[in-house]
């Protein structure tokens, strides 16, 4: 049985808007093989998420500060970013955690080259600090994507016929 499957995961991406133009985020609604209750994945053209993460993303409110900004922060507002950044690489090991050791590098390789391609500039800058990790940067596009897309999509939203050729999509997953 496919991950989806045994995790009863929910679509939280609409066909046109896909995570970095080639994954769907789902969430498990119960503990699948590898996937527990409430995990978030990142599912390609298989079935099986390529990325599994429990840590819920969520945007840093300080994300386009410069370094001066960052710098001149409050002591609550510190705790606010200290707390954002500590959720951020908690998210990074569980994304490495779940790679497979067969393909990892692959997988790691093929979201750097999409990231560059959504914004994503792996030069420190000064202007802009925090951006330059990619696993914070990936934290945050995901906090926002999911700020976008809060809910699970409805089955009346989910793609039944998709002129990019993937595997077509039934009650907010792929079919079992």
């Amino acid at each position: 049985m496919c991950e989806q499957c045994s995790a009863a995961t929910q679509m939280f991406t609409p066909i046109e808007d896909k995570v970095l133009g080639k994954w769907f985020l789902v969430r498990a609604t119960k503990d699948g093989h590898d996937m527990k209750n409430q995990d978030w994945g990142l599912v390609g053209p298989a079935t099986d998420p390529d990325f599994i993460f429990a840590e819920t993303p969520w945007p840093c409110p300080f994300w386009y500060l410069s370094d001066d900004q960052i710098d001149a922060l409050i002591e609550g507002d510190r705790d606010e970013l200290f707390r954002w950044e500590a959720a951020a690489e908690k998210f990074s090991g569980e994304l490495l955690g779940s790679l497979s050791p067969h393909y990892g590098l692959t997988e790691i390789s093929g979201m750097v080259i999409l990231a560059k391609k959504h914004g994503w500039n792996s030069e420190r800058d000064e202007s802009h600090s925090m951006g330059w990790r990619l696993e914070r940067w990936l934290f945050q596009y995901l906090g926002e994507y999911i700020l976008r897309h809060p809910s699970p999509l409805a089955s009346e939203e989910l793609a039944e016929d998709n002129p990019e050729g993937e595997k077509e999509i039934v009650n907010g997953s792929f079919p079992r």
